[in-house]
């Protein structure tokens, strides 16, 4: 009921384009039927896009080998429910004179992310990159990107404010949740939907509206 009632409130937001940041089965995919029952709704003019997860691997760490072809059952639950999925690749979206450059950075804890697909993206257009952890951020220059969105945190899920969470499952501690000025570019880290364990403290689950405007 949960995950019906994020799905309703998506909608009800009405967005140009939808983006998922992995994450749609925890470990063993027995449910994955439901992730393309689930998202099939999801409809946006200019499209639903994904990146992978590290449990769409089941990847907990680096170097931990997973569970092979984990990946392949959960891209297919996506595309067929209409997402299209982004594996170091690109492509222009929108319309006007300048579309965006939207870049899906495969997931950095299973060895596949790949940064080089930012050298073909057009100079002059506004670069929207998604990865699943705010990790790969240093492994991108600072003109990479204009706008960056990662998920994985989930905030933390336990904190005590105003402190930052004691938990972040990321090297860099400092992108827990939240929007992040860093040089010319920014890094949106959403809370996520999801959870580790049952609890959420003081990060509540979100669905995340940003509207991008000219400058």
């Amino acid at each position: 009921w949960f995950l019906r009632k994020v799905i309703a409130t998506t909608k009800a937001l009405e967005p140009d384009l939808i983006v998922l940041t992995g994450d749609y089965v925890h470990t063993r995919p027995d449910d994955v039927a439901e992730v393309t029952t689930l998202l099939q709704p999801l409809r946006a003019p200019t499209g639903v896009f994904a990146v992978l997860g590290n449990h769409d691997y089941a990847v907990n760490y680096p170097g931990d080998p997973g569970i092979p072809g984990v990946e392949d059952m959960v891209i297919t639950a996506l595309e067929r429910a209409g997402v299209q999925v982004l594996r170091n690749d690109w492509l222009p979206v929108g319309g006007g004179k300048q579309p965006l450059a939207l870049l899906g950075i495969d997931e950095l804890l299973s060895g596949r992310a790949q940064v080089a697909p930012l050298d073909t993206l057009p100079s002059d257009s506004p670069r929207l990159v998604l990865c699943h952890n705010p990790d790969i951020v240093p492994f991108l220059a600072e003109r990479d990107f204009d706008l960056l969105l990662c998920g994985h945190t989930h905030g933390g899920q336990i904190r005590i404010p105003p402190f930052p969470p004691p938990v972040t499952a990321t090297r860099n501690r400092r992108l827990w949740a939240g929007l992040f000025q860093d040089e010319h570019r920014r890094i949106f880290v959403s809370r996520g939907i999801g959870y580790t364990w049952r609890a959420r403290l003081a990060s509540r689950p979100e669905c995340v509206l940003i509207t991008l405007t000219g400058q």
